[in-house]
């Protein structure tokens, strides 16, 4: 994905298709938007600070049937075939950072003598 942000960054008339796939076998079914999801956050507000505009990226799910996310840089003046898939309602999928912080501990509350 870096060398993705760094066409981007270099390029800055040209967008992002980001289309998630998942497995059939995979348990959860929305693991296809969570993936494109998660790779736009990378690239807009992630630990690795790439800073791309998140208004240049559009996410989409595919039916690839593998465990990916496939990347497609759009010059400026060309068009996405989104043919084969569907547009992702970023609302309803929430990104999951990389290295979420971690959660709080609770302290044990000392035992009265």
């Amino acid at each position: 994905m870096d060398d993705v942000a760094k066409n981007l960054q270099q390029n800055p008339d040209s967008k992002l298709v980001i289309v998630g796939s998942a497995d059939p076998k995979e348990k959860r079914r929305n693991l296809a938007a969570e993936r494109a999801v998660d790779s736009k956050f990378y690239l807009t507000e992630g630990e690795a600070k790439q800073g791309i505009d998140a208004s240049r990226i559009e996410v989409r799910t595919g039916s690839a049937g593998t465990k990916t996310a496939e990347y497609w840089i759009v010059p400026s003046g060309a068009t996405f075939d989104s043919t084969g898939t569907e547009s992702v309602d970023e609302s309803k999928v929430k990104a999951i950072p990389d290295h979420p912080k971690p959660v709080a501990k609770k302290r044990a509350a000392k035992k009265a003598q």
